[in-house]
């Protein structure tokens, strides 16, 4: 059986075009949907006019996502305080 265990993607609508909040806010989002598909965030990489780019780990146990969803947590906290926004995670 073959497994992804890791890589590189990258996000189109996270350009260096977007201003400073809209880039927080949307990487709030593109996390969120990278935690549900199963991938872990490691390092984003500086947003360019193509995109950003993200290596991520793929999620191999239960721990390994609480540890991720509490890192989004800690994230969404801070633009929320940056921003005066309300974002959550369920």
């Amino acid at each position: 059986m073959i497994t992804v265990t890791g890589g590189r993607i990258q996000y189109e609508t996270l350009t260096n075009e977007l201003n400073h909040r809209d880039y927080e806010i949307n990487k709030c989002f593109v996390w969120s949907r990278m935690l549900n598909e199963g991938m872990i965030p490691v390092t984003w990489y500086t947003p360019t006019k193509n995109g950003t780019k993200i290596k991520f780990d793929q999620i191999n146990s239960e721990s390994q996502h609480r540890l991720a969803i509490s890192e989004l947590k800690d994230h969404l906290e801070k633009v929320n305080e940056e921003f005066g926004t309300d974002l959550k995670i369920k």
